[in-house]
């Protein structure tokens, strides 16, 4: 036979093994049997082809690699998610440490701290619903002028406190310089 030519007993043997790999690879076993009767070919010639092929141990190679990979992909994910985390909180130390307003230097302390209590919360498991409001009741003795011109003051109604002018403002924490990420 020449070597371009259709072999239809090569072409029934590797269907019966991608039959025999597909059901391996959702963790089900599949019996040869089964195989024989979809492909219409004896159950011993399912059999020499399963042993003469070492379907099994090229099964075990496969699953083992995919499963490699798929670690090997989220562990970089894992080193990307923390390198980003580590370049946004030297960035906000940078802030805290050398802003020029208290305003800036508070945000970036707070948002420090927001994230350690989120990473606290990732760490012990917990919803961080009550890390996350360990400084939601926090009130400072020194009132900030407002830093956002544009927002007019208004004066509480009747029975309500005071906004304070250290509640979170809606400007976010600039984003880490493009040479840290």
């Amino acid at each position: 036979m020449e070597p371009n030519q259709f072999d239809p007993k090569k072409a029934e043997r590797t269907k019966a093994f991608e039959l025999y790999m597909s059901a391996a690879a959702t963790g089900k076993r599949r019996s040869l049997r089964s195989i024989a009767q979809e492909l219409g070919v004896a159950l011993k010639t399912i059999q020499r082809w399963r042993d003469a092929d070492d379907w099994d141990p090229k099964i075990n190679k496969i699953l083992t690699e995919a499963a490699g990979a798929a670690e090997t992909h989220a562990n970089a994910i894992r080193r990307r998610v923390r390198q980003g985390l580590l370049d946004g909180l030297d960035q906000l130390n940078k802030i805290a440490k050398t802003a020029n307003r208290d305003a800036d230097r508070i945000h970036a302390v707070r948002a420090l701290a927001d994230i350690a209590s989120k990473v606290e919360a990732i760490v012990s498991g917990a919803s961080g619903a009550d890390s996350s409001t360990a400084l939601s009741d926090f009130k400072d003795d020194v009132e900030w002028p407002d830093e956002s011109p544009t927002t007019p003051s208004t004066p509480p109604k009747d029975g309500e406190e005071p906004a304070s002018s250290l509640a979170p403002s809606s400007r976010e924490v600039p984003p880490p310089a493009a040479d840290l990420v």
